[in-house]
């Protein structure tokens, strides 16, 4: 008898894997909105000093995925990151698979990308500097700059992406 390639039998593996779904009960979606309130909250204030910065984009979004009922779909998306972390295996979307442009992403880890203006960070002080996304499109097209505190060559982030590009794949999606 011939052996099967060793894909076969993954694939073989695959297919009786069985999944049982089930809706959230409302105490689940409301943990899931609220853990992830906290980690974008936490991470947010770990990069910036002033809250203010990004409170607000931050707060529009997170209501958003509140009123869609998103919070239970960005925890399993979590736990599928958390899981390759641990296994080393490398997690790629498909295109157009996420809302681009979504701050609650970024604060996530799920997306490299900073939808917020073109601005400065220090990395040793957190210390912010806006700058007029009118002249920079993005943050890597600033000039170089020291921080006026710390003297420390500053991170040039943020790439001006307006909330509404995040919300319109939401829509799509439901």
């Amino acid at each position: 008898m011939k052996k099967k390639p060793k894909g076969a039998q993954t694939l073989a593996q695959i297919r009786k894997f069985k999944i049982h779904y089930s809706t959230p009960t409302q105490s689940e979606l409301d943990y899931a909105y609220d853990s992830i309130c906290a980690d974008c909250y936490s991470r947010g204030r770990a990069m910036y000093k002033d809250e203010e910065f990004f409170s607000a984009r931050l707060e529009e979004e997170l209501s958003y995925i509140k009123q869609k009922g998103k919070s239970y779909e960005l925890r399993i998306i979590g736990a599928i990151f958390d899981f390759s972390d641990i296994k080393n295996y490398p997690v790629m979307w498909q295109r157009g698979a996420l809302p681009r442009g979504s701050l609650v992403l970024y604060l996530l880890g799920f997306s490299n990308k900073n939808p917020l203006p073109p601005h400065y960070i220090c990395p040793k002080c957190r210390l912010v500097e806006a700058v007029d996304a009118r002249n920079y499109a993005h943050g890597f097209d600033l000039p170089d700059k020291k921080c006026s505190v710390c003297n420390v060559m500053m991170i040039k982030d943020g790439h001006d992406i307006k909330v509404g590009a995040c919300h319109d794949k939401c829509q799509n999606d439901t």
